[in-house]
């Protein structure tokens, strides 16, 4: 018995390892934590890549692929919300240049949301990255 409710959600720890938790039946939706960056960087670090590297296996028969960036958000100036954006739609940019070179394929949508939604507020390093919301393609009856 299938649900369309049913959602598959993949978290990242404090440490940046993958913790799955995968709820039966079809999966239609998962969220993918946090893909963590050094501070003001687009560059992708050897946990993250290798994180990626789990991850891309999941992401086969998507419909969609929404990253979502991610900065500090201890700066509030005009001139930092704007950089930030700009920074975090550059760090969606890395993150679906690396799964392509994976051979991961799909409609991705890039969106840089700055200094919003943190992940914690004590402590920064955790707010600069780039969250992955996946909606999967219907099974193909045989």
């Amino acid at each position: 018995m299938c649900s369309s409710d049913l959602t598959a959600k993949i978290a990242i720890d404090s440490d940046c390892l993958v913790k799955a938790i995968v709820q039966g039946g079809l999966i239609k939706q998962a969220d993918f934590g946090g893909v963590l960056f050094h501070y003001n960087s687009t560059k992708l670090t050897k946990k993250s890549k290798q994180n990626l590297q789990f991850l891309a296996p999941l992401l086969v028969n998507t419909k969609e692929i929404a990253l979502y960036g991610y900065t500090q958000t201890n700066l509030k100036s005009r001139a930092s919300k704007i950089a930030n954006k700009i920074l975090a739609k550059r760090r969606t940019i890395a993150v679906r240049k690396y799964l392509k070179s994976l051979g991961v394929t799909g409609n991705f949508k890039l969106i840089g949301k700055g200094a919003v939604n943190p992940a914690s507020k004590k402590h920064q390093y955790k707010n600069r990255r780039v969250t992955i919301k996946v909606k999967y393609l219907p099974p193909v009856a045989v």
